[in-house]
């Protein structure tokens, strides 16, 4: 098990459980030095690897990020196997809880999970519209318009076609706005996080 000096250590091949294939996960999110895994969230990091690929990778690697994780803020060098269950133990909490807002399901909370979105209280955080920008964006399953008006569904206890009778203008007057409004910072070199 490699152990190096976590103060100096400036390869991301050098840490302990990451080989040529895993260094180069960690490029494509946008981790090229060890002291970029301080803080980082190993589920964020995994759902935004599979978000840029379009695949999704075995859970493992889940693991694999949470050892160097540990490892970066202090902890000890463990093999990545030895953060499984800890992981297992994360998403089965987490599994399941937007399935059960009316008007998502499965498929919906896939979609929602991938770009970070885990429980009830991140789509209210976000907003459903920026939640849609997003998975438009983002998501290896590009949203319809129902799948908006499903998501305000979801927090409001409606039923989206409900949503889409009373609520469809206002809801694409939002969307269109949020469009315009990031279409005019983008030409004065701004931009919207969404």
């Amino acid at each position: 098990m490699k152990n190096p000096n976590r103060e100096t250590v400036s390869r991301l091949e050098d840490l302990p459980n990451i080989g040529k294939a895993s260094a180069s996960d960690l490029h494509l999110i946008g981790i090229d030095h060890p002291k970029d895994l301080i803080g980082k969230e190993p589920f964020d990091m995994y759902e935004r690897l599979c978000s840029i690929t379009g695949t999704r990778h075995d859970p493992c690697v889940i693991d694999v990020f949470m050892s160097v994780i540990h490892f970066m803020e202090g902890g000890e060098s463990l093999p990545w196997w030895s953060f499984t269950e800890s992981r297992k133990n994360k998403m089965s909490r987490n599994r399941g809880e937007l399935r059960k807002l009316k008007g998502l399901g499965p498929k919906s909370e896939r979609c929602l999970n991938e770009i970070g979105i885990k429980t009830k209280s991140d789509l209210e955080a976000i907003g459903p519209i920026r939640a849609f920008l997003r998975l438009r964006e983002e998501s290896s399953t590009k949203p319809s318009l129902n799948f908006l008006y499903a998501m305000v569904g979801a927090l409001e206890g409606r039923h989206w076609a409900d949503i889409a009778k009373t609520e469809k203008g206002r809801l694409l007057m939002e969307l269109e706005g949020y469009k315009d409004l990031e279409r005019v910072l983008k030409e004065n070199g701004e931009e919207i996080k969404v």
